[in-house]
């Protein structure tokens, strides 16, 4: 299929996703556009007890109004400092800058079901690129893809900012990639249905091939926190950010400004464009980038597992050590 029928295809595809969305209760935004509903809605994401600032929690709330609430953050009502004084712990100083999350932490649940199952195609840095939530579908991809005959891929993770210590990084993304493809899996709506997809699993729980990527190791980590084990990993050269390396080592530049940082990864329907060529683009480049210049040498799960253990009784000689 030529690159233009293969982008009407998409077009097609993504817009009967959306007409499927309309069709069911998930198309209405959950929340009214307000501030204490969208204000509670975070807060149940956030630790008890935790201290955070109304910076902190009006970054939060600008990441997530969009989806929740349909509308800029900007454009939700209401007053900001009634909801704090509502919802949140002032300090002990009294002085309203210092403020908790009360405990318990106020609950919230979407009351959205889980999207439809969705694939699209794409195109990103020269790659063929799907997206899906599809597990039948991802796993067909992983072979269509011929990952598992790869000597590496690259393996990339994408989590909906945190912004408050003790907030939990919940990966929602997960990206793998030779030079030539790439597939996106939206792992936080796989888990929903809980189910994951048998070849996927195999795949990263496999020492062969080898995942590479930028922080590698720590994605490897989220994904173990979810279950799926991770096989054999090795982490690019140098201290260079992955864009920069990809331009330097590989040619390869992002095209158009990417968006990364501020991305609701969990928005309940589809990911926009941007982001998409953003996520995709991490772990092509890596795989390009390995090919050029390799890694700074594998390790296993086992070694990680260790070097880990070594970390935290390191952390625990130095508590004791405080006390």
């Amino acid at each position: 299929m030529h690159g233009s029928a293969r982008r009407a295809t998409a077009r097609c595809l993504r817009h009967c996703y959306m007409l499927a969305l309309a069709g069911s209760s998930s198309a209405a935004s959950p929340l009214p556009p307000s501030q204490a509903p969208l204000m509670r809605a975070v807060l149940s994401l956030l630790p008890a007890g935790a201290p955070v600032s109304r910076m902190q929690l009006r970054s939060l709330m600008g990441v997530y109004a969009p989806d929740l609430c349909g509308c800029t953050y900007k454009e939700v009502g209401g007053s900001f400092n009634g909801a704090v004084r509502e919802l949140l712990v002032a300090g002990a100083s009294g002085d309203g800058d210092e403020l908790y999350v009360p405990e318990p932490a106020p609950t919230w649940a979407d009351p959205r079901p889980v999207p439809p199952a969705h694939t699209e195609e794409f195109e990103v840095a020269g790659a063929l690129a799907w997206v899906s939530n599809d597990a039948e579908r991802v796993d067909a991809l992983v072979d269509e893809c011929g990952f598992a005959s790869a000597p590496f891929v690259g393996l990339d993770v994408e989590w909906t900012p945190s912004f408050v210590r003790g907030q939990a990084e919940r990966p929602a993304l997960l990206q793998l990639a030779t030079r030539q493809r790439c597939v996106l899996v939206r792992i936080n709506q796989m888990a929903a249905r809980g189910a994951w997809p048998p070849r996927l699993r195999a795949l990263l729980g496999a020492d062969a091939p080898l995942k590479v990527g930028r922080g590698v190791g720590l994605d490897a980590r989220r994904l173990e926190a979810l279950g799926l084990d991770v096989g054999a990993v090795d982490e690019l050269p140098g201290r260079l950010g992955l864009k920069q390396l990809a331009k330097e080592e590989a040619g390869l530049a992002l095209p158009g400004a990417g968006r990364g940082f501020m991305t609701n990864w969990d928005v309940h329907g589809p990911l926009d464009h941007r982001s998409l060529a953003y996520a995709a683009f991490d772990a092509v480049a890596a795989a390009a980038v390995y090919g050029k210049v390799g890694g700074r040498g594998a390790t296993t799960a086992d070694a990680r597992k260790a070097a880990q253990a070594q970390r935290e009784r390191a952390r625990e000689k130095r508590r004791r050590f405080a006390r």
